[in-house]
């Protein structure tokens, strides 16, 4: 908008937006060709937090104890390998109480499905810290276990929660 002042010059000002004047947001976007766009845009954005936010990227949550002879075992590892081809194995690390829950890809979760479970728990006395642990170690639970192929140990996971305890005995014979 040019203006011309009092004293005859004419200067070049942006034209202000009057307070009464209603700014429809439907011509602006069309302006910036946007206005078409905005729904798909909003509809993605809500998908992607969606997806973003799950709590379990792989569908399905595994908890549980092990238990030997009806105690728990001490801190050692649990493996579950799937019985399918192309899914990825889950790991838990075992508390000192005996429980667990599975990792994949150092994700909590594990994708449903048929498992073979292996249980791997370790005399660990002596061990520093930091320290690599010896290549022969003494197991504390029955070799069979060591070995998802001789544990005898098979499972279904469900999409969803699921509560799995290992129950391990010592007076099977042994593999």
């Amino acid at each position: 908008m040019t203006l011309i002042s009092r004293s005859g010059t004419s200067e070049t000002r942006p034209v202000p937006i009057r307070a009464h004047q209603p700014i429809n947001a439907r011509r602006v976007l069309a302006c910036r060709g946007l206005y078409h766009r905005v729904p798909g845009m909003a509809l993605a954005a809500t998908l992607l937090f969606a997806v973003g936010c799950s709590n379990n990227p792989f569908g399905a949550d595994v908890t549980g104890s092990v238990t030997l002879d009806g105690n728990p075992v001490p801190p050692g590892v649990v493996l579950f390998v799937p019985a399918k081809p192309g899914v990825e194995p889950a790991r838990g690390n075992i508390d000192e109480q005996g429980r667990y829950f599975l990792v994949t890809k150092k994700q909590r979760g594990v994708a449903p499905g048929d498992y073979t479970v292996a249980v791997r728990v370790f005399d660990r006395s002596g061990l520093v810290p930091g320290e690599r642990a010896p290549l022969k170690q003494i197991p504390l639970i029955p070799t069979r276990y060591l070995d998802s192929t001789t544990a005898g140990l098979s499972y279904s996971v469900a999409a969803g929660d699921n509560q799995i305890d290992l129950t391990l005995t010592t007076n099977d014979s042994e593999g």
